[in-house]
């Protein structure tokens, strides 16, 4: 993943959008894909607080999850920078950056998303 956007599997029999290292469609089983990209910006479909996390976190108490509703449809799960500031329907936007270590200290990434700010 570059980063700046979401990258993913179109099925180009029936359209499901599936993950980069599908072999064939979760929907169809069809093994004919398209590249297609998305902006890692959205709305805040649900969202979580976990406090119950692995050792290998550290000193963290507790951890944001998010399921971000993008504009073509699309819903990703991310972390959330700071889940006291988020409500449903907000607008955020993501980063791809390191979210935590796997067990032999190696980085691992995904998405983390923060509030949009007010452009007023």
């Amino acid at each position: 993943m570059a980063g700046d956007v979401i990258r993913a599997k179109k099925c180009t029999r029936c359209e499901t959008i599936n993950h980069l290292t599908k072999m064939r469609c979760l929907k169809c089983r069809s093994t004919t894909f398209a590249e297609v990209t998305h902006v890692p910006a959205g709305i805040v479909f649900t969202f979580t607080n976990c406090t119950a996390l692995p050792e290998r976190l550290g000193e963290r108490k507790s951890q944001g999850f998010v399921i971000v509703q993008l504009q073509e449809g699309w819903k990703i799960l991310g972390q959330l920078d700071n889940p006291a500031i988020i409500s449903l329907g907000d607008r955020v936007t993501g980063n791809w950056a390191v979210v935590s270590l796997d067990r032999d200290g190696k980085p691992v990434y995904g998405w983390i998303f923060g509030k949009e700010e007010d452009k007023t």
